[in-house]
């Protein structure tokens, strides 16, 4: 059963709409849904096996973060069993990508130096610098998002000195990967970065100041510059908070399970059932 199924009423237990009084209206509501049922601050769930084609990725969180590519040249493709048996987008490398309006994201995206969560799911085949996931501006320390290099290292991207930099491979070539970065938020907010991994792989104290610009945020590349992904795309999870570590804990058992990764024990790690 899909965790974040819901359940249905009876046409016998809803109220006919002729037994409403004149001038009566009601509002029909969309529930907001997180992975793992974590749902307090979610902004953006784009999971590959929903709603997504080579043109667009509809978003699952309810919040209507959806992203799009209208030229067919910058399209990726759909993938049946793209990631350990999960449908996945696959994009090239050197053209494809998807967009989410900055419409979309202002006034749900975490800006300047607010705490956030962004996790993503992905697998690489190539030892280039690449995005799995951006927004903001192409400025020193005015970026947001996911990133790994030519000599596979991960990053929790903010554009330059400020980047929280992983360790050496952090981030392997062909190999599925539940890449997440964490930040407190404030002047002396800490950001972390975590691969396969609840433990973080490396911190810092960071000031970020994170724009929310007209390219909005970018799935595949990077905002304002061509750092093309190389690979399998199977999840973008956006939070405009820090998770608890239980929620994070949660959400990573949720993701690992799903697509089949086991998650680093060099410190001892449960998988949470949700």
């Amino acid at each position: 059963r899909d965790l974040h199924s819901f359940p249905t009423r009876r046409s016998s237990d809803l109220e006919p709409a002729s037994n409403l009084p004149d001038g009566a209206y009601f509002t029909l509501a969309t529930k907001i849904a997180g992975p793992a049922c974590v749902n307090t601050g979610i902004v953006a769930w784009l999971r590959a096996d929903y709603g997504s084609s080579a043109s667009g990725w509809t978003d699952f969180s309810g919040n209507q973060t959806n992203a799009a590519q209208a030229t067919v040249a910058n399209q990726p493709a759909l993938l049946a069993g793209g990631l350990n048996y999960n449908t996945a987008l696959l994009f090239n490398g050197t053209s494809d990508y998807l967009q989410i309006p900055q419409a979309s994201i202002t006034g749900k995206f975490s800006f300047g130096n607010t705490a956030r969560t962004l996790i993503g799911v992905g697998v690489s085949t190539a030892a280039t610098d690449q995005a799995l996931f951006t927004y903001g501006s192409f400025v020193a320390n005015q970026s947001s998002g996911l990133r790994k290099n030519s000599v596979l290292t991960a990053f929790f991207e903010a554009n330059g000195a400020t980047n929280i930099t992983g360790t050496a491979n952090s981030f392997p070539n062909n190999k599925v990967t539940i890449i997440s970065g964490r930040y407190t938020g404030g002047a002396t907010g800490t950001a972390s970065l975590y691969t396969n991994s609840t433990a973080s792989n490396a911190s810092g104290v960071r000031n970020w100041a994170t724009t929310i610009s007209a390219e909005g945020a970018q799935i595949g590349k990077y905002v304002g510059e061509n750092r093309w992904w190389n690979g399998n795309i199977g999840e973008i999870v956006v939070y405009n908070r820090e998770l608890t570590d239980d929620e994070f804990q949660r959400v990573s058992s949720y993701l690992a399970l799903k697509y089949g990764v086991t998650l680093n024990q060099t410190i001892a790690t449960d998988y949470i059932r949700f």
